[in-house]
């Protein structure tokens, strides 16, 4: 699968400072980070073997998808506001990507409550929990990205209740999925609780059979 476009969802495993949209909070490239620079990201990994084009990648380091972030504050940036911005109602008439690979949910782990999974009639109280904000982001995806393959990246180090939770919300939909190291109990891939170089190597290794 060659010469195909594609956007990412993502929190701060899929950040690049100059590489996501100004003002977005980044983990990579700015300072001291884990690896020694943006060719060893997996998605740039996953772009330069498929020679992909990347249309946006709309990361942002620290956030949740539900609107629940840490310390119990109301996360401006959740997957379930920003998805508004380059995949739905608030996009301008653009390109629209023939992929959209999401990773997400990592931080809803520590920061949000879990909730239980709904697949409609979603409310402002509904989306301030992990589960229900998942299938809402799904629904909004599947409904204004109708020719997009969407390919939903669920991390190990997600607890077993959400990971369990995604892939069920994910088979519901009818939208792709796979599972990605590293292990938070994994040092070798970590450095600070994100991947460093081996771990974006192993993520692009898990995303890359998705385009086989």
């Amino acid at each position: 699968m060659k010469n195909v476009s594609f956007s990412i969802l993502g929190d701060s495993f899929s950040t690049y400072k100059g590489w996501i949209p100004e003002g977005y909070a980044t983990w990579y490239g700015d300072g001291d980070t884990n690896i020694n620079g943006v060719e060893e990201t997996w998605w740039h990994q996953l772009m330069r073997e498929f020679e992909m084009t990347l249309l946006c990648n709309c990361s942002y380091s620290g956030s949740t998808v539900c609107t629940t972030g840490y310390e119990g504050m109301e996360d401006s940036q959740a997957f379930v506001i920003r998805m508004k911005d380059y995949f739905g109602e608030k996009s301008a008439p653009k390109r629209k990507p023939d992929v959209i690979l999401v990773e997400g949910g990592i931080n809803d782990t520590y920061a949000s409550p879990a909730g239980e999974l709904l697949y409609q009639g979603w409310t402002e109280e509904d989306l301030k929990k992990a589960l229900p904000a998942y299938c809402y982001m799904l629904d909004y995806l599947k409904r204004h990205q109708k020719d997009a393959r969407i390919i939903c990246m669920i991390s190990d180090i997600v607890s077993s209740k959400l990971r369990t939770g995604y892939v069920e919300a994910c088979r519901h939909y009818h939208t792709e999925y796979l599972l990605f190291p590293p292990k938070e109990s994994d040092p070798k891939l970590l450095k600070d609780g994100h991947p460093n170089t081996e771990g974006h190597r192993a993520i692009y290794q898990a995303v890359r059979k998705m385009f086989l």
